[in-house]
């Protein structure tokens, strides 16, 4: 029973939460978080969808992604699919990489960081493909893609122990 709270009620709203975090993050911070010289984004969707998929090993990961990044998309982007496509093959990627990964926090960090790269390069490649970059590739990842990384990463280390207290409580997840 346990199972069934956690993974058709607890995750579907953890991770609605967290698209909305995402925008109440960045409107109450973008004065701290975007200025002339960085662009940090909150990607707080990303992060936590990239912990569930690297706790719960059965979990449905690229049916959350495609589901939940329609709805992230009809949210934030002005082109559909726009973070869909991206969140989908990169919890492909880490899918495939899972089995030979331990599960511990610094492996998470380094999955979590690289996704967030993965991410960020695979939506540059997109916008230059529609037409809508204004920046070189070499500004883009030194004003966005590497802050955003470094951002990302502090709220891991803010979300870590909360939620996998939950996860543990639920009995999704060994306490590891």
């Amino acid at each position: 029973m346990k199972r069934y709270i956690v993974d058709y009620l607890f995750i579907p709203i953890l991770l609605l939460a967290a698209i909305i975090f995402d925008g109440v993050i960045s409107v109450y911070t973008k004065n701290m978080f975007f200025t002339p010289d960085f662009i940090m984004v909150t990607q707080l969707f990303l992060t936590m969808l990239i912990m569930i998929n690297f706790w719960i090993p059965r979990s449905h990961g690229v049916l959350l992604a495609i589901v939940f990044g329609l709805i992230y998309d009809a949210y934030y982007a002005s082109v559909l699919s726009f973070y869909t496509v991206t969140f989908v093959a990169i919890l492909y990627m880490i899918k495939q990489i899972e089995p030979k990964l331990e599960k511990t926090f610094l492996t998470l960090v380094l999955v979590v960081a690289f996704s967030n790269f993965l991410c960020n390069l695979l939506q540059f490649f997109v916008a230059l493909a529609i037409g809508s970059v204004d920046m070189s590739f070499f500004g883009y990842l030194v004003n966005k893609v590497i802050p955003t990384m470094l951002l990302n990463i502090i709220y891991l280390f803010i979300v870590y122990k909360p939620l996998k207290a939950v996860f543990v409580f639920f009995n999704r997840i060994e306490d590891i």
